[in-house]
């Protein structure tokens, strides 16, 4: 699914540096100097055209780059309300067990054909974004899951119900991954859970720092254990 066009392009998160904003700080601060410490007529007549090409370097490197805060909002506008069970669901809620309680896991999800950057607290944001719900039913594990592609300002939902008795088991998974983006090489970390059925086929959902992970698994497999 995708947006009606928007007046600024996410991509542009990623994709734009902060080469031409720096560059006009910097002659700003140059020119501010030169101008009100200069002793020459030239001196004055280049600090005057300094600050004006470092105000013009400064506003166009600003200008139309969406921030880390409209990257979050994005991301919770899109992903708040998703993968929940309908209320109009009536007789799929009835099978929802009380315990254990549906799972929320999310998280950016790295790979080599993402965008990435870092942000200012040091960590990393991709252009792919991973919210999923698991529900614990009656007779099966339902994963419900929205992939958000960021710079393409779409997204893709998934639901699938597995039951307990095709389960072999679920399992928590951590990836060491090498992404390339421009000319900088990223090392970032995939955490998932993992869901491997008897048939040998597997399910991963990203669960990025998530603590309730480990005692949802281990009360999933208490119940495949039973079926």
């Amino acid at each position: 699914m995708k947006e009606n066009k928007k007046t600024k392009i996410y991509a542009n998160y990623f994709t734009k540096t902060d080469n031409l904003k720096m560059a006009g700080i910097i002659i700003l601060i140059a020119s501010g100097v030169e101008f009100f410490f200069g002793w020459s007529y030239i001196g004055y007549i280049i600090s005057s055209v300094g600050l004006i090409a470092g105000i013009v370097l400064f506003i166009v490197g600003s200008s139309g780059r969406v921030s880390e805060a409209e990257i979050s909002e994005y991301i919770s506008k899109h992903t708040d309300t998703s993968c929940t069970i309908d209320a109009e669901e009536k007789a799929l809620a009835k099978r929802v067990r009380k315990t254990p309680t549906a799972l929320i896991v999310e998280g950016f999800v790295f790979s080599s054909d993402v965008m990435i950057r870092k942000t200012k607290k040091g960590s990393l944001n991709s252009s792919v974004y991973s919210k999923a719900i698991l529900y614990p039913l009656d007779t099966a594990l339902l994963i419900r899951r929205r992939i958000l592609l960021i710079a393409d300002e779409k997204w893709d939902d998934a639901s699938v119900e597995i039951a307990y008795s095709d389960i072999a088991r679920v399992e928590f998974s951590e990836e060491i991954v090498d992404s390339p983006f421009g000319k900088k090489l990223f090392r970032a970390k995939n955490d998932n859970i993992v869901i491997i059925t008897k048939d040998g086929n597997s399910i991963a959902v990203t669960a990025q720092d998530n603590v309730e992970v480990d005692t949802f698994i281990k009360e999933i497999t208490a119940i495949i254990n039973q079926s």
